[in-house]
């Protein structure tokens, strides 16, 4: 995203959301790169899944609320 090679990025994270990853190091990354293409309910679903897999990870949870504020999904 950062070189403006868009479509590229797209076909990555198309390829990684594919293998479902929970990773919270690569789902970091990942979410930097769909809250660039302003795909927010992709960054949501991403990070739902990793912090259902990683309960105990603070940072994975702080990026989903922050998720959940982008999207104006306060209730959550």
């Amino acid at each position: 995203m950062k070189t403006q090679r868009v479509a590229e990025a797209q076909d990555l994270i198309a390829e990684f959301k594919v293998n479902r990853p929970s990773e919270p190091v690569l789902a970091k990354y990942l979410v930097h790169v769909y809250n660039d293409l302003a795909q927010y309910d992709q960054t949501t679903a991403l990070l739902e899944y990793v912090v259902k897999v990683h309960m105990d990870h603070e940072e994975v949870q702080e990026e989903l609320f922050f998720a959940y504020v982008r999207e104006n999904k306060l209730l959550k």
